[in-house]
């Protein structure tokens, strides 16, 4: 190091540093990471409440970053400071370890050392830092209470329905039923050693998101009625459609979206999560409002996210693209104890009518020129002679779109396949999910701008 540049050279002046290190009580989520609090390391004139130079990392720093942060801080402090370069004649820290880590260095240029806990001025500047320098995420999902707030809801319920998520999660059951495929399940009451028989028996349907990888997770429904209206929402304002409990529903996002008390009860508690991208967000959503779910729910939660992998792994396929029917008898473990759920698919009948217009029937056959369809996909340089042959070809280009679509993510049949819909099926069908408050709507708007947009390339010059 040249001479020029030694800290001994610098003019050391009668003050006395504060250094501290916090981790701040904001999260942060890295790209393609798990959710953290940062550390900031802070370097102050606490009396006079000047803050000489901060740095944040995502990790502790370890004594040699630290050390080498004070002699920058030396040559160069924070120009709001005001406050030429200098060597203090003191430096004390929070920590007495990390004190006696730089004790040594730091008399080596004339400054002493010492160790003061925390007082109010630091505890001030650090929250004023933190207000700044951390841009909070304002999506109503953050601002959510967080699950323990719910005081049935304790921390090894709470881990113990995380475990089962991570474990649904890993399995990927979507990948078998897509949400047009309900389930239909039936727990079993919960026997207690020494007392009566629990009336806790609860039968519901359930969809299985994550097929068409938009949005990931279950939703329950406690009655067949209640998701025949979910289907209808695509000719209905969906809030008219939302049952008088709400919908139950737990999805899978990374945690920018989840609450901050749950991000701090997952550190404090170590409750599993499957990936960045996987952390549970349990909610019931009334429309105008949503809420956490209580323990009686995370008991069925944590019983269909248990049995719901299992049963899936025995579907059989039949004739008709679809799977033979099945009902099984699965006993899982829970955190109040072993349960059986009783699974069945198909779940009911789905009239085909809940997904056409009133006034139309559905006739498959009335799909024509598939001929001209697969020209269409098959050559996208594919163009027509004049504007009538035009519109019809931008017709039967939709058609086509939404028929790779259907095929892609096996949407119901009867959303697409009459001339009457062709402009109409893949957005009804994105239209259902848009009542799910996650990051489904933007991305409905972003997959309705590509499939229903496409239309017939310019003719060559």
């Amino acid at each position: 190091m040249p001479r020029e540049s030694s800290p001994n050279n610098l003019k050391q002046l009668p003050l006395t540093w504060h250094v501290a290190m916090r981790r701040l009580n904001t999260w942060i989520v890295p790209e393609d990471g798990f959710a953290t609090r940062p550390t900031i390391l802070l370097i102050a004139l606490p009396t006079e409440q000047i803050v000489l130079g901060h740095e944040m990392y995502i990790t502790p720093p370890k004594a040699e970053e630290i050390s080498g942060f004070l002699l920058r801080i030396m040559k160069k402090p924070d120009r709001s400071a005001r406050i030429k370069a200098h060597r203090p004649q003191q430096i004390n820290f929070e920590l007495d370890e990390l004190a006696q880590s730089l004790k040594q260095a730091l008399k080596e240029i004339g400054v002493e050392t010492g160790c003061q806990p925390a007082n109010q001025e630091i505890n001030e500047l650090i929250s004023s830092l933190e207000s700044m320098l951390i841009e909070r995420d304002e999506a109503e999902s953050v601002k959510l209470p967080g699950i323990l707030t719910i005081k049935e809801n304790r921390p090894e319920l709470v881990g113990s329905v995380w475990a089962a998520a991570a474990n649904y999660y890993r399995a990927a059951p979507w990948k078998y039923l897509h949400d047009g495929q309900p389930l239909a399940l039936e727990f079993s009451p919960i026997l207690k050693t020494g007392s009566p028989k629990q009336e806790l028996e609860k039968k519901c349907f359930v969809q299985l998101l994550g097929y068409g990888e938009m949005e990931f997770g279950i939703v329950f429904y406690w009655k067949w009625e209640d998701l025949l209206n979910f289907y209808k929402l695509m000719k209905h304002n969906p809030k008219e459609s939302i049952p008088s409990q709400g919908w139950n529903a737990l999805t899978f996002d990374n945690a920018a979206t989840i609450p901050t008390a749950d991000l701090d009860a997952i550190e404090k508690y170590g409750w599993e999560v499957a990936s960045p991208e996987a952390y549970p967000l349990p909610l019931i959503y009334f429309g105008d409002r949503l809420e956490r779910p209580g323990a009686e729910m995370l008991y069925y939660y944590e019983a269909a996210l248990r049995s719901i992998p299992q049963f899936v792994n025995h579907l059989q396929p039949d004739d008709e693209n679809d799977y033979q029917a099945l009902e099984m008898h699965i006993v899982v473990k829970t955190a109040p104890g072993p349960r059986m759920v009783t699974i069945r698919y198909p779940a009911g009948e789905l009239p085909a009518s809940i997904f056409l217009d009133d006034e139309e029937d559905f006739d498959e056959d009335s799909f024509e020129n598939d001929d001209l369809i697969e020209k269409a996909e098959n050559h996208p340089d594919f163009y027509f002679e004049d504007e009538e042959d035009e519109e019809d070809g931008e017709d039967f280009f939709l058609e086509a779109e939404v028929r790779r679509r259907v095929e892609r993510h096996r949407l119901p049949r009867a959303c697409h396949l009459r001339r009457g819909h062709r402009r109409r099926g893949l957005e009804q069908q994105l239209e259902v999910l848009d009542v799910f408050p996650s990051r489904l709507f933007q991305r409905k708007q972003e997959i309705a701008g590509r499939g229903l947009q496409q239309g017939v390339r310019e003719r060559p010059h």
